[in-house]
């Protein structure tokens, strides 16, 4: 390993916290966002489909939602325990730098999770309309369950 003198050494670690933390601006911005603009989305198509229920096929619209939360559902699964190792990450800085305090990535966690069930009932919402859809168009009444 070569030799680094200590100065490089901070520099190089305290850049390192500042873009871990920047990096977790940068996930609570992104998911926020992006389940923001699904429920905008799923709601508008949702709102069409049931104004619109008569329409044959329309039901292939609900495409875009599952498939959706289908990728959300999975980034949320894969991320959820990255922020763990990230935490873990900036706890060690903190201690090598002897801050007083540091932040905390729950809150990140938390949006995961949420998101994670929120997204899987859409998921489920979405496939069941996808079959309920046909049925009613037909004239058929609600499902009893």
């Amino acid at each position: 390993m070569a030799n680094i003198s200590e100065d490089k050494m901070n520099d190089v670690l305290w850049a390192h916290y500042e873009s871990d933390v920047d990096l977790y601006k940068f996930y609570v911005n992104f998911s926020l966002k992006i389940n923001a603009f699904h429920y905008a989305m799923s709601a508008a198509i949702l709102s069409y489909l049931l104004s619109n229920k008569s329409e044959q096929y329309l039901e292939i619209i609900l495409a875009f939602p599952i498939v959706f939360s289908v990728a959300i559902i999975v980034l949320c699964i894969k991320g959820y325990p990255r922020v763990k190792d990230l935490n873990d990450g900036i706890i060690k800085k903190v201690i090598y730098f002897n801050l007083p305090t540091y932040p905390d990535f729950t809150t990140l966690r938390i949006l995961l999770g949420a998101s994670t069930v929120i997204h899987a009932m859409i998921l489920i919402g979405s496939a069941l309309l996808v079959f309920w859809l046909p049925v009613t168009a037909s004239g058929a009444t609600m499902p009893p369950w």
